[in-house]
């Protein structure tokens, strides 16, 4: 299948498709003693523009948290795929999955099923469902969108972690080897993929 970005009839061009994952430490309290339970939580941040004039200043931003893995599930991150899920009710950012579509306001997703997998090679997202854009009487409410599109791995943020700390919480989820620690010019820990 070629890629794909459409709302209703309206197709439009990735600019940038990523995947990118952040690890979530929680802790809870079991017999008085502080317990830390860890999960990656896999994201997409698409970023498209269209050719149609009419529709020039369209310029959707869809993200959102799609996934979320155990630790010790596989130990690269191409073994995310194959994977779905679906949901029916836009849900909020507190929730996974969700995605959200910026156009002229951000608007959430509903009656979705996303699935990433690889094909040639490519780690690939297909997701398809329905979102609000509110433009017009024709662009308004319940319009289909559909992607299939490769992501590029941008990484893993780790908050202001340091190196050794960001290391230890990924070796429960992914291989070490397979990444480069990366400080923000805004302070913020990323292990990038090699």
């Amino acid at each position: 299948m070629p890629d794909m970005f459409r709302i209703a009839d309206i197709d439009f061009v990735a600019t940038s498709a990523r995947l990118v994952a952040g690890i979530e430490k929680n802790a809870f309290y079991d017999e008085s003693m502080m317990i830390w339970e860890a999960e990656m939580r896999w994201g997409i941040e698409i970023e498209a523009t269209t050719n149609a004039p009419e529709f020039s200043d369209w310029i959707p931003h869809l993200s959102g948290t799609l996934f979320i893995t155990s630790p010790h599930e596989f130990d690269v991150w191409q073994g995310l795929a194959p994977r779905s899920i679906d949901w029916i009710e836009p849900n909020d950012t507190d929730d996974v999955p969700y995605a959200l579509l910026y156009i002229f306001e951000h608007e959430s997703l509903y009656e979705c099923k996303a699935v990433c997998y690889i094909k040639d090679r490519q780690f690939r997202l297909r997701l398809s469902g329905r979102c609000d854009v509110y433009f017009d009487e024709t662009y308004g409410e319940y319009l289909p969108i559909e992607i299939d599109l490769p992501l590029q791995f941008f990484g893993i943020w780790c908050g202001r972690e340091p190196e050794e700390e960001c290391r230890v919480d990924l070796a429960q989820f992914l291989n070490n080897e397979n990444f480069d620690y990366v400080e923000t010019e805004h302070g913020v820990s990323l292990l990038k993929p090699r």
